[in-house]
């Protein structure tokens, strides 16, 4: 929007320029600078009113509203005196008046409409309609309503900041639910192997009762076969009767473990252990479907702000 004033200020000092170089020594030069010079008075009076003093007449209160109105009377009023002004001195200038901003207060006073030829009217005209155009387009530089704009600024700021919150308290509450179906799935996974790995202690239990015991066979058979062949050599070396008690048997006393490798209570146990895990995994995907539905309840709680127009 400032680009288009300065674009008014331009357009109306080329029009303009004509006209003032009639009665400029300068010539076209002369007359465009003057135009200018006009034309930005015009123009940023213009504009200001349009911006900060015409948007009051859309106050809601009755008295800023009628400020509004006397703001807009004014606008009018300072467009045209402009105008008139400048139409009074092109005059003053082409006719050669020594002191024209004396002559255009005289000319305003006592000759207000009354101009040396229609070229000063048209001068008049153009002023008149590029003051208008930009009075309009300062009120497009700001809100049609009186200080909205910072409310809105300020308003805008706090929504972006909430909404950022928002969307923080979303990802923490999107990643604690990823959290939670993550180790639920884990931990179903660590019962499994826990399970897999007791079953391997028994039966590592049971196979070294089992290799226990076949030692003690191959002992005692490895025993008895020594004793025997002790036994036999010293018969066929002895000049007397052999002892009675070579006739006897020969048996090792068992050592009996500290251990128990009775496997039965902990095949008892691994089958509850394997019946609960069964139940909880049975219950994993209601225990899934119940944090979905926390999280959707507990997600759908930090909206964004809506604006209702």
């Amino acid at each position: 929007m400032i680009s288009l004033l300065i674009c008014f200020v331009v357009c109306e000092g080329i029009l303009n320029a004509y006209f003032f170089a009639q009665g400029s020594d300068q010539g076209l030069l002369g007359g465009f600078i003057q135009a200018a010079i006009f034309a930005t008075v015009n123009i940023g009076f213009a504009a200001v009113q349009g911006r900060y003093t015409i948007p009051w007449v859309n106050h809601r209160n009755f008295f800023f509203k009628c400020v509004g109105g006397i703001a807009i009377f004014f606008a009018l009023a300072l467009i045209f005196t402009i105008a008139l002004t400048v139409s009074h001195y092109r005059d003053a200038t082409v006719l050669g008046v020594e002191e024209p901003a004396k002559a255009v207060i005289n000319s305003l006073l006592n000759h207000t409409f009354q101009f040396n030829d229609i070229t000063s009217w048209v001068l008049c005209g153009l002023t008149i309609a590029f003051g208008i155009f930009a009075l309009f387009d300062g009120l497009k530089l700001n809100d049609s309503y009186p200080l909205y704009a910072p409310k809105y600024i300020q308003f805008e700021e706090s929504r972006t900041q909430y909404e950022q919150e928002i969307e923080n308290l979303r990802a923490v509450l999107t990643q604690k639910k990823d959290e939670a179906l993550s180790n639920l799935d884990q931990y179903c996974q660590e019962l499994k192997l826990n399970l897999v790995r007791q079953d391997s202690i028994i039966n590592d239990k049971a196979q070294t009762q089992s290799v226990y015991e076949n030692y003690m066979q191959q002992a005692e058979h490895t025993a008895k076969a020594l004793l025997q062949t002790f036994r036999s050599e010293n018969q066929l070396h002895r000049t007397d009767d052999i002892p009675a008690y070579f006739l006897d048997d020969v048996k090792l006393n068992k050592v009996e473990l500290q251990a128990e490798y009775n496997i039965d209570h902990d095949r008892e146990n691994i089958d509850e252990c394997e019946r609960n895990v069964q139940r909880l995994i049975n219950c994993v995907e209601d225990y899934k479907n119940e944090i979905a539905r926390t999280f959707t309840e507990q997600y759908d709680h930090f909206t964004p702000l809506t604006i209702e127009h």
